[in-house]
């Protein structure tokens, strides 16, 4: 009579194949002596972990690897049936969406995501192949202390659009663009939330960005035409958020002082 939240049971067999733990009880023990604690909510925060024997006893007792099968329909389960954009609800979205792309199950949860991995970018600016940049701008976001004030609605917009951002790398064509209507279809098919919103975030992730260290700021023509792309002060936050976000997730000491001003 149990109840545990489905996306934390998930974290379980993700920590035994990335960790590669014989068990859920090594996997405890592993934990214990490198890092002190056994906890699993330190490492992936998860809200609650399922810890009762009988679960534990049954788990210990299969090979992790065995359950892969499994564990990739239950995954294909949570894309299908709504339950994936609860992941975007999460306090700590980030550890859980990198736990899944060490244990390489993130694209079945993420079909696209499959187009960027290993993508590597020769542009001279990023440092970071596309997928680990586009986790590291969901870190980033996450780590913002504006991003803790902000509603929750578009606090999952913007872990959403972080993920989202750069999906549209490595096809032909604009990948804002392109990045945008992958953004906002996968949205619709899950039944998130305000993807309008998402798809003008990912459509002007650069827009910001060029505006203020490419043109000239203070000229009337270029105001109102950024204003215009705009429109209002929500969208407006929400794009420099993910602004910041992007340009810190690009490298070391990428996002500097002179930037920050601008």
């Amino acid at each position: 009579n149990i109840k545990y939240d489905l996306g934390d049971i998930m974290i379980t067999p993700l920590a035994m194949f990335y960790m590669q733990s014989k068990s859920w009880l090594s996997f405890q023990q592993k934990m214990e002596t490198s890092k002190g604690k056994s906890n699993m909510t330190t490492m992936f925060g998860v809200d609650k972990i399922p810890t009762d024997n009988l679960v534990r006893d049954m788990v210990d007792k299969v090979d992790p690897y065995l359950l892969q099968p499994v564990y990739d329909k239950v995954l294909k389960l949570a894309q299908t049936n709504g339950i994936l954009k609860e992941f975007f609800n999460k306090t700590h979205t980030y550890p859980i969406i990198k736990a899944l792309f060490k244990a390489d199950k993130l694209s079945i949860l993420i079909p696209q995501f499959a187009r960027i991995k290993h993508l590597a970018q020769f542009d001279g600016y990023h440092q970071y192949p596309v997928d680990i940049h586009s986790l590291l701008t969901l870190k980033e976001i996450e780590n913002l202390k504006e991003f803790t004030k902000l509603n929750t609605i578009d606090k999952a917009i913007l872990r959403f659009s972080a993920i989202f951002h750069d999906l549209g790398k490595g096809r032909i064509g604009e990948h804002s663009i392109i990045g945008a209507k992958i953004a906002k279809e996968f949205a619709q098919e899950i039944n998130f939330p305000e993807s309008e919103i998402i798809y003008k975030l990912v459509k002007y992730h650069t827009l910001l960005s060029n505006i203020s260290q490419r043109e000239d700021i203070h000229n009337d023509k270029t105001i109102l035409s950024f204003a215009e792309m705009v429109e209002n002060k929500r969208f407006l936050k929400l794009l420099l958020l993910l602004t910041i976000a992007d340009i810190r997730a690009v490298g070391n000491n990428v996002f500097n002082s002179f930037k920050e001003s601008l």
